[in-house]
């Protein structure tokens, strides 16, 4: 079952992951919804991907675009404005689940501060501001993450760890085509190459008169271009997607350490304690 399968995906540790026989035997369809009739009027076959900021959606996002082409690819950062998220019209593309990343939040929250110009700051108003908005991804949005359940794929969703799929195109490739059934065309694999290619999009990003695009509302054309697929400028960071822990002033390891929302995160996910054990016995009281 499509719950079963979603539930052995893991870009960690043990690849390739194995595929069925029958997609050994060139059996699946290509993945793209250019051969799907529309469902109605407005509606398209959709990919949905859920996840908070700074955590590769908008790396996945890229390479799901190259994957699929004509295909309505969605992004939400769980809707932070709304305590429900709102799901987009149309079906799921071969039937399959919402993606969702995540990445340990002392990279993810560094990586805002970074962003913003603000992550060696002493001004503690701007680190109080994204522990926030973490606060409201948690609590408000549809996240997948708590003691009881654990960090792990469901039914209906789909874990992608920034950890483990940074850099990963082999087992990004094979993660998608397990999950949702189909394979990825040779020209599209090409396109998510360039989607991955951390260096050259900060380069373009980084460009005097690179400027943001808003995401488009329409079908996958199949095509990477960081133009349209909504990145900022300077959007990757200066370590290029690598950790910001070693940037972190003590006092604000400390907050994200002591802050209930990242524990919760972080211990549901299985992240190093180390980080926050080692330190806590040289935080100021």
């Amino acid at each position: 079952s499509i719950a079963r399968q979603i539930k052995m995906i893991n870009l960690g540790g043990a690849l390739p992951i194995a595929l069925p026989a029958a997609w050994r035997n060139k059996s699946a369809p290509p993945c793209g919804c250019t051969s799907q009739k529309h469902a109605g009027p407005g509606q398209r076959y959709t990919i949905l991907i859920q996840s908070a900021p700074r955590t590769g959606m908008a790396l996945v996002y890229g390479i799901l675009t190259a994957a699929f082409p004509g295909c309505y690819i969605q992004k939400q950062h769980f809707n932070l404005a709304s305590p429900k998220a709102t799901y987009p019209r149309g079906p799921f593309a071969f039937d399959g689940p919402v993606v969702t990343t995540v990445r340990d939040p002392l990279d993810s929250i560094a990586s805002a501060l970074s962003y913003q110009g603000n992550l060696h700051s002493n001004d503690k108003s701007h680190l109080e501001a994204e522990l926030q908005d973490f606060a409201n991804v948690m609590t408000q949005g549809q996240v997948p993450f708590d003691r009881l359940s654990g960090c792990s794929n469901s039914s209906h969703r789909l874990l992608l760890r920034y950890e483990n799929f940074f850099g990963n195109h082999h087992g990004m490739v094979l993660a998608i085509e397990r999950v949702f059934r189909c394979q990825i065309l040779q020209q599209a694999k090409m396109e998510m190459l360039a989607a991955q290619n951390v260096t050259e999009v900060h380069r373009v990003t980084t460009t005097p008169g690179f400027h943001y695009t808003k995401a488009p509302r329409t079908a996958s054309e199949g095509v990477w271009d960081p133009r349209r697929i909504g990145l900022h400028f300077n959007h990757i960071s200066s370590t290029l997607g690598g950790s910001h822990l070693h940037e972190l002033l003590p006092w604000q390891l400390k907050a994200m350490c002591e802050d209930s929302n990242v524990r919760i995160l972080r211990e549901s996910c299985g992240y190093d304690p180390a980080p926050c054990s080692a330190e806590r016995s040289s935080f100021p009281s």
